[in-house]
């Protein structure tokens, strides 16, 4: 009896309606998170195989940072009154038409480019969890499994991000430096093909204008200085964690004498790297549960 109730208690969280859009947000998700990781680890590379110094290297991740910031919010906001898939859309599109640029070597081009990626890296960081949650209201299903969910999809995305380190080093030994962000524009077409054919729309306040929403997040933020201080503890820790995306490469290169590889196998690092991402993702999940997160933070941090 005990069981038959405990039965109960569950399949209205893990109804079929919820499994089948997990199954489909899953897709969709895991095809942007294959083409996003497909660029990562060569984006460094490929810029400095055309001649560009590292201050102008490093000028370029600076456009696409203050593009997501300065402009990739705003377009971002206007995704509750136009829709959630229809920025998803959009993500893809942007992508691809930054990976086009890097077909070009002049300066110009590539700093657009650049602009554009930012812009859709705002997008890839919300629209499709917004989409998600938004479907979870449109649908009534019960939010205790939106953060199964939201799990699924980070270790499966980690796993992904995994294969595709791997498929970027093939690819760059047949074709070259440009291989990866090509075959990223391919998986990119098919998300957009499979969100068009599968996703429905959804909008958030179709009412509340752009300028609306960003007066009462400050007034939001102005209330609570808790919500401050984790921003600024993140702004702090991803700054961090940005530099070190971004000088890892050319110190990789530096060191390259201590290796037997050249060049060097940036896709299998990239492999590595995730992989030991995803090991820190679980030992975190069982440390928490001893350790208070802040001070576990303060000391992996250092």
């Amino acid at each position: 009896m005990e069981s038959d109730s405990n039965e109960e208690d569950i399949s209205p969280i893990y109804s079929a309606d919820f499994k089948h859009l997990q199954c489909i947000f899953l897709v969709g998700f895991l095809l942007s998170r294959a083409a996003n990781s497909l660029q990562l680890s060569y984006r460094y590379p490929i810029y400095d195989s055309y001649g560009y110094s590292r201050s102008t290297i490093e000028f370029f991740y600076i456009i696409a940072h203050a593009s997501a910031l300065l402009i990739g919010t705003i377009f971002a906001s206007l995704a509750d009154r136009f829709g959630r898939r229809l920025a998803c859309i959009l993500c893809g599109i942007l992508y691809i038409i930054s990976s086009m640029s890097l077909h070009f070597r002049v300066f110009w081009i590539l700093a657009m480019g650049n602009l554009i990626r930012g812009v859709g890296n705002s997008f890839f960081h919300t629209e499709f969890d917004a989409w998600l949650i938004q479907e979870y209201k449109d649908r009534n299903l019960n939010m205790k499994s939106l953060p199964r969910v939201l799990r699924n999809s980070n270790v499966y995305g980690t796993i992904v991000s995994i294969a595709t380190g791997f498929l970027a080093q093939i690819v760059v030994e047949f074709f070259g430096f440009i291989a990866p962000f090509d075959t990223s524009s391919i998986f990119f077409v098919i998300m957009i093909i499979y969100i068009l054919l599968v996703w429905t729309e959804n909008h958030g306040n179709k009412e509340i204008s752009p300028s609306s929403t960003f007066v009462s997040a400050f007034q939001v933020i102005r209330s609570d200085s808790r919500i401050v201080l984790h921003g600024l503890s993140t702004a702090l820790f991803e700054t961090a964690l940005y530099i070190y995306f971004i000088e890892w490469t050319p110190t990789l290169q530096q060191a390259k004498n201590f290796t037997i590889a050249d060049p060097l196998p940036f896709g299998l690092i990239f492999a590595c790297y995730k992989t030991f991402n995803m090991i820190g993702s679980f030992i975190f999940n069982e440390a928490v549960e001893k350790i208070r997160p802040q001070i576990f933070i303060m000391q992996v941090s250092f």
